[in-house]
């Protein structure tokens, strides 16, 4: 086992400490790797440290994609504001959704309001206020609504965050995914 720098299956990596190379199909362009690896039985091997670090910027990417981000609970009353969201290339989010683990039942009294935001100008992208009537069920895949077309478009390195604003006493947010899909610009 020694350090390398080279190549594995075509995909250029830099300080590679070796000992089972797999191969990739380089017939379709890699946008996302699984790799499954297990340690040896006999007390021969382990894996001390295992990672896989793909750099896609330099991909040609093409055409749209969908990013699930997996997301804390947030307590009633607390507003956060966290980043989701890089553009590495110039691109557009065309929708976002939310998957919540138990059900968001609106309020009019104590609410929540989720915000995407274009982090280079704090222009509202989309935006989902739970009042009375607008519920998220658990499990289920609840859209934001509409897109501003003149706020969804990023520039290479512009971020969008997600706003979480409360009114009043607001309402728990428990564990969810925030689904965004996007196209090239």
């Amino acid at each position: 086992m020694d350090w390398v720098l080279g190549e594995l299956a075509t995909i250029p990596v830099a300080w590679l400490r070796r000992e089972v190379a797999v191969p990739v199909n380089t017939e379709k362009e890699l946008l996302s790797v699984t790799l499954h690896a297990s340690a040896v039985a006999d007390g021969s091997g382990y894996w001390d440290y295992f990672q896989v670090l793909y750099d896609l910027t330099a991909e040609k990417l093409t055409g749209s994609d969908v990013v699930y981000i997996p997301l804390p609970a947030i307590n009633a009353g607390t507003d956060d504001e966290r980043v989701i969201f890089g553009a590495v290339k110039r691109c557009e989010i065309v929708a976002a959704h939310l998957v919540p683990e138990s059900s968001l039942t609106g309020d009019d009294t104590n609410y929540v309001q989720l915000r995407l935001l274009r982090k280079s100008d704090d222009a509202i992208i989309c935006t989902k206020t739970f009042v009375t009537g607008i519920d998220a069920p658990a499990w289920e895949v609840t859209d934001f609504g509409g897109v501003d077309p003149d706020n969804a478009l990023l520039e290479i390195g512009d971020s969008v965050s997600l706003d979480i604003v409360h009114t009043a006493g607001g309402l728990f947010v428990d564990r969810y995914v925030l689904i965004l899909q996007w196209n090239l610009a």
